[in-house]
């Protein structure tokens, strides 16, 4: 297929080279229509939630969307 394709032609790369350096990230404080905010502006699909610099969990355009209906 062409997905196996692709990473077979890349088969020495690592997540560090495909991740986000420049991370959009949520307090778990934040209203979910921040979260909304955050994810049409930024264009992701997921936002880390982070408390007092650790990583809380993560919530994703469909948690946002079930939460706003």
């Amino acid at each position: 297929t062409r997905a196996r394709s692709a990473i077979a032609q890349h088969s020495n790369a690592t997540v560090g080279d495909l991740m986000t350096r420049d991370v959009v990230s949520i307090s778990p404080d934040e209203p979910i229509s921040t979260a909304a905010e955050l994810l049409v502006m930024h264009d992701v699909s997921l936002l880390p939630v982070v408390d007092r610099d650790q990583l809380a969990g993560v919530v994703n355009r469909h948690d946002v969307l079930a939460a706003l209906a």
